[in-house]
């Protein structure tokens, strides 16, 4: 048996990308069209330590005894064009509509012996969208959309033996359909909108390769957005936030079922006081992730943290400053929470992919328009 041994990688990212809007607008009607370009390049090498050392020190001094590849390095050129046309139907109503045709060039390199390859996605887009305005503060929205991404391609093409070219990735459309209501005056700003959106792939990740694959399963996910704000004549405020969502999957007898806490939303909660002056804000704020639990009990547990912030306008720019976790609390992260359910026990105990959530942190920051 080869025992336990400690190993880290490294992972590089490199983006770059053009956007191109142009807009033309009547009296009713106004028209959006553009262009948008972007590369994405990626590549991985996992160091691995002496055995001994690292094993007889608990982790804590660490000896590069090789250098590897991690995951297959890959190139996305993306190109997108798009189209958007608002008609403004009455002072009151407006209608809008739009499509989008998306290009992606992948391009894998060689990985363990198995050669790299090229891959080409194409994929149109669309949305469909009113809002009809009171006139008195409030306003009322329907929306319909459309959205598509890529699985990782380093993670779905690192399993050894792989051929690129004979295993296209499989690309993963959703859609979304969102209905709300805002409100605004000289005292409250209020907003509160449903959403539903489903699509009919999920990624799944094996816990012996850390490699993904994408398979024909149903999801949705849906839930509730709401946000609260009271402004006071004195200069204070008071509001919150919450979203509420639910992730679930088709399970294997056709019935809804919670999706796996790996990859399952968090519902979320904010709560602040704060007072702005001329020149001057300060703001008390706290924040809540809830508990998750998915039918095979596997729990992420959900934490509160409080921040303060304050800035202040001068004729040298904005300074600003702030503690982060203000009252210290211990905890997990998501991520360390998640870390533990697809690496344990495989890759070692849990308390090895257990990360705490950053302690008291004490912020400065001073910003300039000109």
């Amino acid at each position: 048996s080869q025992g336990v041994y400690f190993a880290a990688s490294q992972q590089n990212f490199e983006v770059s990308s053009f956007k191109a809007l142009f807009a033309k607008e009547w009296q009713a009607f106004k028209f959006t069209y553009g262009v948008d370009l972007d590369r994405e390049r990626f590549n991985a090498q996992q160091s691995t330590f002496d055995q001994r050392l690292s094993s007889e020190s608990g982790g804590l001094d660490l000896d590069t005894a090789s250098k590897a590849p991690r995951y297959p390095g890959y190139r996305v050129d993306g190109l997108s064009g798009y189209a958007q046309l608002d008609w403004y139907a009455t002072d009151n109503l407006t209608v809008s509509g739009g499509a989008r045709r998306q290009q992606m060039d992948v391009d894998v390199g060689k990985f363990k012996g198995v050669e790299g390859g090229s891959n080409d996605y194409s994929v149109s887009l669309y949305n469909l969208g009113t809002i009809y305005d009171f006139k008195n503060g409030h306003q009322l929205w329907i929306n319909y959309g459309e959205g598509f991404d890529l699985p990782d391609p380093a993670k779905f093409y690192g399993k050894p033996g792989l051929s690129v070219a004979d295993n296209p990735l499989a690309g993963i459309k959703s859609r979304q359909v969102e209905t709300g209501w805002r409100y605004s005056d000289s005292d409250w700003d209020a907003q509160a909108a449903l959403y539903y959106i489903w699509s009919d792939k999920v990624i799944t990740t094996d816990s012996a390769t850390l490699t993904i694959d994408v398979i024909d399963q149903k999801s949705r996910d849906y839930g509730f957005e709401g946000a609260l704000t009271r402004h006071f004549l004195s200069g204070w405020e008071a509001g919150s936030t919450l979203h509420l969502v639910r992730s679930e999957e088709e399970g294997t007898d056709g019935d809804w079922i919670k999706r796996d806490a790996r990859y399952a939303s968090l519902s979320k909660s904010t709560a602040f006081v704060g007072w702005k002056g001329d020149r001057t804000s300060v703001r008390l704020q706290g924040n809540h992730a809830f508990t998750l639990e998915d039918d095979a009990d596997h729990k992420i547990s959900g934490y509160t943290t409080f921040d303060l912030l304050g800035s202040r306008d001068t004729g040298f720019g904005t300074f600003s400053a702030g503690i982060q976790n203000l009252l210290d609390k211990e905890y997990s992260t998501v991520w360390g929470q998640r870390a533990t359910l697809f690496y344990a026990p495989t890759y070692g105990p849990a308390y090895l992919y257990d990360y705490q959530g950053r302690g008291r942190t004490y912020t400065l920051g001073w910003s300039m328009a000109y």
